[in-house]
């Protein structure tokens, strides 16, 4: 994605096969787990999952994701129960069930939230894989990324203010 154009140029999607097999497996191995998705800026739930940082994003829900999953998807998100697992011990489920198919992460141990995505894909790999393609130092990159992240809220704040 160019940054200022906000263009995708190359992606890494979950495949519909993956995305679907995620899911099933994910259901029989984790009680009260409910999902999400993410597609360059369309976020879509199932209604009982509890949006947080996307409120009002999806105001409506769909019942099954699996009905909706026929693009596959950039990021799928798996939301529990906070009352029975943290997200480290869904974690640990989820490597074990899926791991062979996506990639999972979480970005916070509280919140009973996966992060997923395809197999082999992280936000780390991506990095370096940017870096690389930039002839940019990958000890450097932590020091890319945090430009990389200003440039894209002043562009979001310059969209804001001069529209």
């Amino acid at each position: 994605m160019t940054l200022l154009d906000e263009i995708v140029m190359e992606e890494w999607r979950i495949t519909p096969t993956d995305m679907r097999e995620t899911v099933i497996r994910l259901r029989k191995a984790l009680t009260e787990v409910h999902f999400a998705f993410e597609n360059h800026g369309d976020f879509r739930r199932e209604k009982k999952y509890v949006a947080r940082w996307d409120l009002g994003v999806d105001e409506n829900g769909m019942d099954d994701i699996l009905d909706h999953i026929e693009n596959g998807a950039v990021k799928l998100l798996a939301r529990g129960s906070d009352k029975l697992f943290n997200s480290d011990e869904m974690l640990e489920v989820a490597k074990k069930v899926v791991g062979d198919i996506v990639t999972v992460t979480h970005s916070n141990p509280w919140e009973s939230l996966l992060e997923i995505s395809a197999h082999g894909v992280s936000k780390g790999d991506t990095l370096s894989i940017l870096c690389e393609r930039m002839q940019i130092d990958r000890g450097c990159s932590a020091t890319f990324l945090f430009l990389v992240l200003r440039l894209v809220s002043w562009k979001k704040w310059f969209d804001v203010v001069l529209k």
